[in-house]
């Protein structure tokens, strides 16, 4: 492909090709509908809600001094701004039903293609050599932080009052599962059969874990960034440790 016929693209002007309208006006129109009961149901009303409105979170994250540099940001900002609209009723009852029902009650079901998407791109999207070649030496150390992390929890667990079993299984591997979509709702699915446990109560015990888990994470990534930027010899400064790195142009992508 020659140089003509490359199409580069702001992040801006892929907004505007990507929305037609501007954000606001999407989010306005979104927002007035809910509040009128009109916003329909499933895929259609919760992308031209969530979309819109995540759009201009990310932008706001983005440029909140102490936020974007130590607290990760735009994710911890959707999380509690998010939760705090349904707690205090800012997003009516039946805009959350219609929400609820986007995610996981009709055919939408968007949180399990969200769960096979994530999956399946973070398998096909690494090179193949690449997971060949590093694979094991990155099993180790995983396996290692696995173990160290749930020896943690089975400690710290009986000291708060938990059974060390229980603190393992409702807190340590729904948080080491990958949060809510790689974690707590397929453990649920898996304890739910298993058990004919209610999928609510499962989640009920499982969700605050992963989102304190979560946001946790987020605040420790970010300070750990921001650490390596300013003392570049703790973070490698782009060594790759022995594990080969491939050229950009033979990473594998779907």
């Amino acid at each position: 492909m020659n140089e003509k016929n490359t199409v580069s693209l702001s992040e801006e002007d892929i907004y505007q090709e990507f929305m037609g309208w501007p954000v606001f006006l999407c989010l306005a129109i979104s927002v007035a509908a809910m509040y009128l009961g009109v916003l329909p149901k499933g895929i259609i009303g919760g992308m031209c809600l969530l979309l819109p409105l995540g759009l201009i979170l990310e932008k706001i994250g983005s440029r909140i001094p102490i936020l974007k540099d130590y607290l990760g940001g735009p994710p911890l900002l959707m999380i509690f701004l998010g939760a705090g609209l349904v707690y205090y009723k800012v997003i009516p009852e039946a805009g959350v039903k219609t929400l609820q029902s986007f995610m996981k009650d009709t055919g939408a079901d968007f949180l399990n293609f969200y769960i096979c998407g994530l999956i399946a791109g973070a398998i096909l999207g690494i090179n193949a050599k690449l997971l060949v070649k590093a694979g094991l030496r990155y099993a180790v150390p995983l396996a290692g932080c696995v173990l160290a992390s749930c020896a943690v929890v089975a400690v710290v667990g009986p000291l708060l009052g938990y059974n060390w079993k229980d603190s393992i299984c409702n807190i340590g591997l729904p948080i080491l599962g990958g949060g809510m979509g790689g974690g707590a709702v397929p453990m649920a699915q898996v304890v739910e059969k298993q058990t004919g446990r209610d999928m609510k109560e499962i989640l009920s015990v499982f969700v605050p874990a992963v989102v304190l888990g979560n946001v946790l994470s987020i605040i420790a990534a970010g300070l750990l960034d921001r650490l390596g930027k300013k003392v570049p010899r703790l973070s490698g400064t782009g060594r790759s440790c022995g594990i080969p790195v491939l050229p950009t142009s033979s990473r594998g992508s779907i």
